[in-house]
């Protein structure tokens, strides 16, 4: 999205979930009672760190940006991005699709020139926690992956159902999905294994974009509840992404959420299992209504809701 806008964008990855698998978590306890492994496990973490800080700050000191970007940041350390600012002076600022305050990133909050969140809930509370700058910015999509597509015949077998979920598990996501007992129920996702009591529901792994807009598009009814960190107006990716494949979507409510997406006109939201149930039943036996309601929904999205806009925002309100 920004190269579209005409910047020059360099990308690196800094993520150390992998590391952290290996070296906090898998590691130790495979390491469990092997003081010498234990500490090998240490040290090879501490390497991998420095070695990936040298290369972050070699890159920004060679490219000399006039901002740096960090999409969420809670691996990065105080420290690092004080060296990432001596680069040249550049705007430093950060993009959160979560809870910040889950990761401990106090500390950091002051080293930022701008703290964008995709909720207004945070925003108040990162000011108070001493973030210059926090700002809303909401979840978009990609709209050359999420889209309506053609499918196969065996694409459409593999993938069809009356209502498709891609999602983690969690209680709430549960609460919903046993709502929908006897109607054809799908799900893609992560720890659905603790969803032992839903013995009619198809459960899969989790898959990547491509295919997660197959099925997508292969569903009647694309379903979206909400994690835990939605508060005010902080509608996730999902939301976005199943619009913009064409697909009708059915979404828990969220407060404030009539600023981005209008409810019964552009998306269907139900506020209790209960009332989810009733809605499916409802759009499945009208699916001319289903369609507008796709329709429109597809059209804001891309009217309004894609990462090029997101990044049009940004930059507008950092001044470049």
């Amino acid at each position: 999205a920004l190269r579209h806008l005409g910047q020059s964008v360099c990308v690196r990855y800094s993520t150390n979930l992998m590391m952290d698998r290996l070296t906090a978590t898998r590691g130790p306890a495979l390491a469990s009672g092997v003081p010498w492994l234990q500490q090998r496990l240490r040290r090879w973490r501490e390497r991998w760190l420095q070695r990936r800080n040298r290369l972050l700050c070699e890159t920004a000191q060679g490219w000399r940006p006039d901002l740096i970007l960090v999409l969420w940041g809670n691996t990065l350390s105080p420290d690092l991005l004080t060296r990432l600012r001596g680069s040249a002076r550049p705007i430093l600022a950060t993009w959160w699709e979560d809870d910040p305050f889950r990761h401990s990133v106090e500390p950091l909050l002051p080293l930022y020139d701008f703290f964008f969140v995709f909720d207004r809930a945070y925003l108040e509370p990162l000011a108070r926690a001493g973030t210059p700058r926090p700002r809303f910015l909401p979840c978009a999509c990609d709209e050359t992956v999420y889209r309506p597509i053609r499918l196969s015949g065996t694409e459409r077998r593999r993938y069809s159902s009356d209502v498709a979920l891609i999602g983690w598990y969690y209680p709430r996501r549960a609460e919903v999905v046993r709502a929908l007992e006897g109607f054809d129920v799908r799900i893609w996702g992560r720890d659905w294994v603790q969803g032992r009591d839903l013995p009619t529901v198809r459960r899969e792994r989790f898959v990547p974009d491509a295919v997660a807009c197959r099925i997508y598009n292969a569903a009647k009814i694309g379903l979206n509840v909400h994690s835990d960190q939605t508060l005010e107006g902080g509608l996730n990716t999902r939301c976005f992404e199943l619009l913009a494949a064409g697909t009708f979507e059915l979404t828990d409510a969220v407060p404030e959420m009539e600023a981005l997406l209008q409810p019964g006109e552009e998306v269907a939201v139900y506020r209790s299992p209960e009332e989810a149930r009733e809605l499916v039943r409802h759009y499945l036996s009208h699916p001319e209504e289903r369609a507008r309601v796709a329709s429109r929904g597809r059209a804001r999205v891309l009217r309004e809701h894609t990462y090029t806009h997101r990044m049009r925002s940004l930059l507008r309100q950092v001044g470049r």
